[in-house]
């Protein structure tokens, strides 16, 4: 025996979404996307200080190659790009100018005596010496 099924059709004529159901759709859109806004500036201020500790690590590691070369520190950031008279100099050691952060600013370079060296960035607030900055020895 074989049964029919039977299609009901709407009172209106019509199907579709009642504008509650368009309305709470909308609403829930409209939150999701409020908290990914909310999110996004922390993790792009993340993001532009990890790019920077990653610059300062690869400076650090042409310092140390102009160290080698050269048995001294680099003067300046510039004699890792220019030679600066130094025996052995086997350079350029970084390409491009003066390297900056990720906010634009120069990171800044100084020996601290003859065993090592600091490399600083100003960090986001793009000020020296604030507790935002990031350094690497």
């Amino acid at each position: 025996m074989m049964k029919k099924h039977e299609c009901r059709r709407s009172r209106g004529g019509s199907e579709g979404f009642t504008l509650i159901e368009v309305l709470l759709v909308v609403a829930i859109i409209g939150v999701l996307a409020t908290i990914g806004v909310l999110n996004l500036p922390g993790k792009q201020k993340r993001a532009m200080i990890n790019a920077t500790r990653g610059k300062i690590d690869s400076i650090a590691t042409a310092v140390k190659i102009y160290e080698i070369d050269t048995g001294q520190f680099p003067s300046s950031l510039h004699s890792l790009i220019q030679d600066d008279g130094s025996p052995n100099w086997q350079g350029p050691y970084i390409q491009g100018g003066i390297p900056t952060d990720a906010w634009g600013v120069e990171i800044q370079y100084a020996t601290q005596g003859e065993m090592s060296f600091k490399l600083t960035s100003a960090g986001p607030d793009r000020q020296q010496g604030t507790d935002d900055d990031i350094t690497s020895f």
